[in-house]
């Protein structure tokens, strides 16, 4: 298992559109991908699952991922949260 604290920095926060990529990514990988944010645990490969979060713009998170490629399934989903407003 693998995990990394991040910072949400997007004004918009994790909309429709920045929520589907990250859905379209995790699912990607073999590995289980999950953000936790407080007490709640949301699965990364669920696009309702993440909009569920209602995660704003600041929101301090933890991605965790647990399976056969963990740590490429991090580095990834975490470099695209990290630099969501760029894209």
């Amino acid at each position: 298992m693998e995990s990394r604290e991040i910072v949400l920095k997007n004004e918009k926060g994790l909309h429709l559109r920045p929520a589907g990529k990250v859905c379209d990514l995790a699912l990607r990988f073999q590995s289980r991908t999950e953000m936790k944010i407080g007490t709640g645990i949301y699965n990364l490969k669920s696009m309702l699952s993440v909009l569920s979060a209602q995660v704003a713009d600041g929101t301090k998170m933890e991605i965790v991922c647990s399976g056969p490629d963990e740590r490429e399934a991090l580095a990834a989903i975490c470099a695209l949260l990290e630099h969501l407003d760029e894209n």
